[in-house]
């Protein structure tokens, strides 16, 4: 796969073979990807939040009582994914995970809501505000001290 550090290029799906994949299809074949040029920043990785740094951003977020905006469906008219291709969210290569997070969720303003509702459903695929199930999982385990409650799925 293309090394995505280059500018901060827009990802999309090459039509063909993987096309229209999502995590639930039964062939599971992630797609091929290619970078289209004409970006101008550097795309830096490190741009991804941490878990750190989302666990600290996720206290904020409880402490400010807005745990539940997850569950408003009209939160999702804000993200920057909205006009990008699925796939792009389910990749298994950690080094292009780490790219999606830096490229569209470290600047979305939408990025709690989706965390918190991949979380709270159990979503063990892709990228969900900025975080990978890795992160996830112990996010879980955050919310769980924080608030008492048991999230379903981990």
């Amino acid at each position: 796969m293309e090394k995505l550090n280059i500018r901060r290029p827009k990802l999309s799906v090459i039509e063909g073979e993987g096309s229209g994949w999502h995590p639930s299809s039964p062939a599971r074949r992630a797609p091929k990807l290619r970078v289209i040029e004409g970006g101008g920043e550097q795309v830096d990785p490190s741009e991804a939040l941490s878990t750190d740094e989302l666990l600290e951003e996720l206290k904020r977020y409880i402490a400010a009582g807005r745990y539940f905006e997850f569950r408003d469906p009209d939160w999702r008219v804000g993200r920057f994914c909205n006009s990008q291709e699925v796939d792009l969210f389910y990749q298994e290569d950690p080094e292009f995970n780490q790219q999606v997070k830096a490229e569209f969720c470290a600047r979305c303003g939408v990025r709690m809501p989706c965390l918190l509702g991949a979380v709270e459903t159990g979503e063990d695929l892709g990228v969900h505000g900025g975080a990978d199930l890795s992160q996830r999982r112990l996010i879980a385990v955050e919310i769980r001290n924080l608030t008492g409650r048991d999230i379903a799925g981990f």
